[in-house]
């Protein structure tokens, strides 16, 4: 299941304005800790899957990201790496790496057609934990 949230993308670039890797001030990029993969259908616009990474014109952690030149410089694998930006997210949204994992795992097991909030989170008889509105009826998407 696919969760695109242009809005979403845009906050969040208005409310980061330093690369959450290194703390230098500047543009940054949205980078998705799950990778939205080219046309794999993963993509899930969710600030649980958010990191902030600084732009070229900055530090370009977010290009030295997927060159694997940011895992060669702080001597980690590319997984290694990843669990320290999840553990950082997980911070930041006060919960859980080990719970982000598993609802992102829930999201893409879920149909594409199932029920979404109308932020675009999908439901399945669960509340939304970005609105954290409960939802009675079920929202097309």
């Amino acid at each position: 299941m696919k969760i695109i949230n242009a809005n979403l993308l845009k906050e969040f670039r208005k409310a980061h304005h330093k690369c959450e890797w290194c703390g230098k001030p500047g543009p940054i990029e949205v980078h998705h800790w799950q990778a939205k993969g080219q046309g794999s259908g993963k993509r899930v616009d969710w600030l649980c899957n958010l990191y902030a990474l600084g732009y070229a014109f900055g530090c370009n952690h977010h290009g030295q990201y997927h060159s694997g030149e940011m895992a060669r410089k702080a001597r980690l694998t590319q997984k290694g790496l990843d669990d320290l930006m999840l553990e950082y997210i997980a911070k930041r949204e006060k919960t859980t790496a080990d719970w982000i994992r598993s609802e992102l795992t829930r999201i893409n097991r879920l149909d594409k057609n199932a029920p979404r909030c109308q932020c675009g989170y999908p439901l399945d008889g669960l509340d939304c934990p970005e609105c954290e509105r409960k939802h009675n009826a079920k929202i097309k998407p």
